[in-house]
């Protein structure tokens, strides 16, 4: 149906090759695979740690789920993930689905691109695994009460800023401090090595700010 395109396959001693043209609902690639959703790429990227590059090919509204074991770079190739509060991943914690952009539980890289969220949940929740953004802009752009949410909330691990990233969060209308902040450190490491942040950074515990 043309989400999936291997250009070559090898049938038993003949290399065959494969011309097909790719739908134009693709989303997202692993080499020269394509997928119609961002999430069914995330699947297919194996749970023993192997790096694996997910490149964005379009501008993608989704909510997304990255499981524990999983290693990721997204290219988002100058194209923009976002949630307008309509999706929903599964949620890192629990059984319950969330409006977020990422659930992750995986070690990950996000990268050349924009990343937006309208909801009552950060534009990325992230649990045990290392997170680096590099030249990434991401934004919560609620407008009242508990739909502004922080860019980012980490619960454990190490969260790395760098490159020419900014972050912000839109603080009007909060209803607590840390719905203010644009980054929320719950548990963990947070490293700022570069890039803007317009906005409060609020850690749960002062000993765990990196």
């Amino acid at each position: 149906n043309g989400t999936r395109i291997n250009e070559t396959e090898i049938i038993g001693d003949t290399t065959v090759t494969f011309y097909a043209h790719w739908t134009s609902n693709a989303v997202a690639r692993i080499g020269a695979i394509y997928y119609e959703s961002l999430q069914d790429a995330i699947d297919d990227v194996p749970t023993d740690n192997t790096q694996t590059t997910i490149t964005l090919i379009a501008d993608d509204l989704e909510a997304v789920y990255i499981e524990a074991n999983k290693n990721i770079i997204l290219d988002l190739d100058g194209h923009k993930l976002y949630n307008n509060g309509t999706k929903n991943a599964k949620s890192m914690n629990d059984s319950t689905n969330r409006p977020s952009v990422i659930e992750n539980l995986g070690t990950l890289k996000i990268m050349n691109g924009t990343m937006t969220a309208i909801s009552k949940q950060p534009a990325i929740n992230t649990g045990t695994g290392d997170v680096i953004i590099e030249d990434v802009t991401i934004s919560h752009i609620g407008t009242s009460g508990e739909n502004v949410k922080q860019a980012i909330t980490l619960h454990s691990g190490t969260l790395t800023i760098t490159g020419n990233s900014a972050l912000s969060a839109n603080n009007s209308g909060a209803y607590g401090g840390y719905s203010r902040a644009v980054i929320q450190v719950i548990s963990g490491t947070a490293k700022i090595l570069g890039g803007t942040q317009n906005g409060i950074l609020h850690w749960h515990y002062w000993s765990d700010k990196g």
